[in-house]
This record gives C-alpha cells, sequence and structure tokens, in this order.
C-alpha cells in the first residue's frame, strides 16, 4: 500500500498522502488519532471515531497542534461522569492554558467550551471530583498570590470563592 501511495505521490507532483496517527488515549468510547488538515498543512486535526467511522474532527493548535501525543488529555472536567478533553493550546512557565471541549451525551460529540476555556487560561488548575469544585492558583510575582474556587451551577461554572494572601 505504501508503495502505491508514494507512486500516486511520485507521479502527481504531490507531497505523500498523509496516514492519520494514532494516539495513545485510553476511552471506552472512541479512538483518537492526529491527521493534517490537508496535504499541504501544517495544521492537524483531532479525529474521533467511532469503530470505524470518524464522527468528529477538532482542530489543533498551538503546542497540540505541533506535538500532539501528551498534550491531549481526557478527563471529566465538568462532573457529569462523561470524560472530556483538555487539549493545550499554549504552555507557560509554570502554568498551561487548554481548550476544553465537553463530551455532549446528546449528541455524543464533543463541544468547545470558551468560558471554561478564557475563564481557566493561565493558571494553576486542579479538578477536585470529590467536592466537583474547579480550583485555580496564580502568582503575582513574589508577594501575591490567589486562589479561586469554582462550582456547577446548573451546567454553568460560577465563583464560589476568592481567597489573596500578600505577603509584604
Amino acid at each position: 500500500m505504501f508503495n502505491l501511495i508514494l507512486l500516486v505521490s511520485l507521479l502527481f507532483d504531490t507531497e505523500f498522502l498523509t496516514v492519520p496517527t494514532p494516539l495513545k488515549i485510553h476511552d471506552v468510547r472512541f479512538r483518537y488519532s492526529v491527521d493534517k488538515k490537508s496535504n499541504n498543512s501544517k495544521d492537524q486535526l483531532l479525529l474521533v471515531q467511532s469503530g470505524t467511522k470518524v464522527i468528529q474532527q477538532i482542530p489543533l493548535t498551538g503546542p497540540a497542534g505541533k506535538q500532539p501525543d501528551g498534550e491531549i488529555i481526557l478527563k471529566d472536567v465538568n462532573f457529569d461522569g462523561e470524560a472530556d478533553l483538555m487539549i493545550t493550546r499554549d504552555r507557560g512557565i509554570v502554568n498551561n492554558a487548554y481548550n476544553y471541549w465537553l463530551y455532549d451525551k446528546r449528541t455524543k460529540k464533543f463541544a468547545l467550551n470558551r468560558e471554561l476555556s478564557n475563564e481557566l487560561a493561565g493558571y494553576e488548575v486542579k479538578f477536585d471530583s470529590i467536592k466537583h469544585q474547579v480550583i485555580t492558583a496564580n502568582r503575582f510575582g513574589c508577594c501575591e498570590h490567589q486562589w479561586k474556587t469554582y462550582r456547577y451551577i446548573n451546567q454553568q461554572l460560577k465563583l464560589v470563592k476568592t481567597k489573596t494572601e500578600k505577603n509584604t
């Protein structure tokens, strides 16, 4: 098969045709792989497959778009019992920013949650599955630290507590 792809590629003076690269993400619902958007593109797509059928294509940007291994995390971030996707979009010195794709049981697909992606960007984030809380931590220089605690209320992320410490 590879020889046929190589022959077609050479005959028609095109780039090598791409084959999706499987990712090692353990999920009993789906299989995941990565493919380029097109043969001439460096941009990549996360392919979500059910059986042999691709049911969704999710664009990968930032670190996940360059090297997806380890940059796509499966975690239940909204505590609904279904694993969601955290896709690294930016890396900081201390904290990362993720695009959060929440699994929708009704459509059986992932949907980008911009509110969550923007609200938690730039913070150290912990998902407490026991208390059903999202806790963020941030440093503002050497002497000021802040923690925020969120809860999901009616399927919306709501800030319930803020604590700030200033050391002089």
